[in-house]
């Protein structure tokens, strides 16, 4: 499925994307914001791996949700691709990922009109 480079949600404002979840986490209260990784667009989000046949490829998550405290990678695949190699690829790309990130010094951005990021 395709979806629009402004798929994203905030509370309280209206969900741009119906057919990938973004309703649905629009009705979650602890949700605060929600954006669809465009691979392209988002390029700074992008890990490099190897796939099962020694190719280059890059992994970039299809959803990062932030609640108040947590912001979660999310990446969605069917049950029956689960075992795939290049699924588990993915998956270990997205972890350390998640790994480097998290050893990041923490910062606050603040917009033109004054608001946190």
């Amino acid at each position: 499925m395709e979806h629009p480079a402004d798929c994203r949600i905030n509370r309280g404002g209206s969900a741009s994307c119906s057919g990938c979840g973004t309703v649905e986490a629009h009705r979650d209260s602890k949700v605060e914001a929600l954006i669809k990784v465009h691979e392209y667009r988002h390029d700074f989000l992008r890990r490099p791996y190897l796939k099962a046949d020694g190719l280059p490829a890059q992994y970039s998550p299809d959803f990062l949700v932030r609640t108040n405290d947590t912001v979660y990678v999310v990446e969605t695949k069917a049950q029956s691709a689960l075992s795939d190699e290049n699924v588990k690829r993915k998956q270990r790309a997205a972890i350390f990922w998640c790994e480097q990130v998290n050893e990041l010094e923490p910062e606050v951005a603040t917009t033109e009109s004054g608001t946190t990021c």
